[in-house]
């Protein structure tokens, strides 16, 4: 029997057609057509979904399991939903959605997606939602400015996703809230700084605390220990609730953490932290984007990044701080920081994060996969997702998206290198040959004819396109020979 897939049999055309115009929309926000608007743009709800009809068998193909029309159109209709579902707007925010369509097409070709060619991609809407979905996408065309941005969303995004910028202004501001100068962060990634055991140990000695106390519970740091470290929102738990507990509890403070107690205010606010009191300011996409690229900053140059969740209130975190950056630096460094960003992005003055953090050593094997679990599946515990991979800002979905070679990672740190090096050259050519393109000042006379300059009379305006054109010498002879351009019409557009 021949096995036909779901497209050519039936798919949702009244979905795909909404979402195929709203894509085709301008002013919708961030999106691959912004760096380049090609012509006759195949648009992403289209792609995705000729793509997944493609590779998902009809019901009709599977008489056995499907004997009657009733089951053909149920399954049928089962298949369409999860269409439906990629038809939302900004899908890219819902990774959840990807996940489930990949696992759908696995069950259709043995558990491995064939390879997607594109030999005439153009736009690059194809490729590009093929990588989403799972595919081992390829794409060619004959114009080159296709070939760019082929390759720019297929290659470039997704070799630097989930990476903080590398600009100096980036870099200098993130090492300026730690108080180390631009240049430290190179000399210890460079593979040319090599220290001796005496500058070693003279940072060992005047970084790391050992055991110390901050009056509440013993804190221990040291180099090559693994830490599990949560900091909270400063609205997340009021200090009196915690006093309160500790009342309850009879805690004074010198308890081991072993002790039941300390166990049960442990319980007491974990569950607290994770029913979302306060502004949850973290459930901010932007805000989260901003705290993972500060933790991702200096993974393998201060700690050892091992796992970290991001939660609308509070963040998770267990790191191997290296040697010469002692646990209190590294979090302060990045709650200074993620604060200062926060509330700039916000608009807002006031504490962001809650003073005080929890940090506890990790002691063995057991112990590690333990804290590992906790951090991961917080966001399932808590409702938020059904998967641990699902929740975006996270080391359960970085891992996944690893694992899967999709780029569906945050490219934040590339888009801030790209504008920063983009001014940079901007203002470069401007310093070089903007005498070349000088702005023009609006008069009354220009005012008289376009109405709407009037607001502008007397003001300088940018040249928002310059019109390149042979001259000859006029041909009036009032003009005596003056060079006229040879244009038939001065418009850059009727559209």
């Amino acid at each position: 029997m021949t096995v036909r897939k779901l497209i050519e049999v039936a798919i949702p055309l009244p979905e795909i057609n909404d979402a195929s115009a709203y894509d085709k929309m301008p002013g919708i926000g961030p999106h691959p057509k912004g760096t380049h608007h090609w012509w006759a743009r195949l648009p992403l709800p289209v792609a995705r979904a000729v793509l997944f009809a493609s590779v998902v068998d009809d019901a009709s193909s599977h008489p056995v399991r499907f004997p009657t029309e009733e089951a053909q159109a149920a399954e049928r209709e089962r298949l369409f939903g999860i269409m439906r579902k990629m038809m939302q707007k900004q899908l890219h925010k819902h990774l959840e959605v990807y996940a489930e369509a990949l696992a759908q097409m696995l069950r259709h070709c043995g558990g491995k997606l064939p390879p997607v060619l594109d030999p005439f991609a153009g736009g690059g809407s194809i490729p590009l939602e093929a990588a989403r979905l799972g595919f081992e996408a390829y794409a060619g065309d004959l114009n080159p400015v296709a070939v760019l941005l082929n390759k720019c969303n297929l290659e470039i995004v997704p070799r630097w996703a989930d990476h903080p910028p590398v600009n100096p202004e980036w870099e200098s501001s993130l090492l300026g809230a730690l108080g180390a100068p631009a240049s430290s962060r190179h000399e210890q990634s460079s593979p040319h700084h090599v220290q001796s055991s005496s500058e070693m140990a003279a940072l060992d000695l005047a970084s790391h605390k050992g055991w110390t106390s901050r009056g509440y519970l013993p804190h221990f740091d040291e180099p090559c220990v693994l830490q599990s470290i949560t900091f909270r929102l400063a609205d997340a738990l009021p200090e009196k609730i915690i006093a309160t507990w500790r009342e309850e509890l009879r805690l004074c403070g010198n308890e081991p953490a072993s002790d039941p107690r300390v166990i049960e205010l442990r319980r007491r606010v974990e569950k607290y932290e994770d029913l979302g009191h306060g502004t949850c300011l973290l459930a901010d996409a932007r805000i989260a984007e901003i705290v993972q690229g500060a933790l991702l900053c200096f993974d393998e140059s201060r700690y050892r990044l091992l796992a970290w969740c991001i939660m609308p209130n509070h963040v998770h975190v267990l790191i191997e701080p290296i040697a010469g950056s002692s646990l209190a630096e590294i979090v302060h460094s990045r709650k200074s920081y993620t604060a200062n960003q926060a509330n700039k992005l916000l608009d807002r003055q006031g504490p962001f994060w809650q003073r005080k953090y929890y940090d506890r050593f990790v002691r063995d094997e057991k112990h590690l996969q333990a804290v590992i679990s906790y951090i991961e599946n917080n966001p399932a515990q808590a409702g938020l997702v059904i998967n641990p991979e699902d929740w975006p800002f996270s080391s359960a979905a970085f891992r996944g998206r690893q694992d899967a070679g999709a780029p569906n990672g945050a490219a934040w740190g590339l888009a801030e290198d790209v504008r920063y090096y983009g001014r940079v050259i901007l203002e470069r050519a401007r310093a070089r040959i903007g005498h070349l393109y000088p702005p023009v000042k609006v008069t009354a006379e220009m005012a008289a004819d376009h109405p709407h300059l009037k607001p502008y009379v007397g003001k300088e305006l940018p040249v928002i396109a310059w019109v390149w054109a042979r001259t000859v010498p006029s041909p009036n002879p009032a003009a005596r020979g003056a060079p006229v351009p040879l244009m038939s019409t001065f418009w850059l557009s009727s559209k």
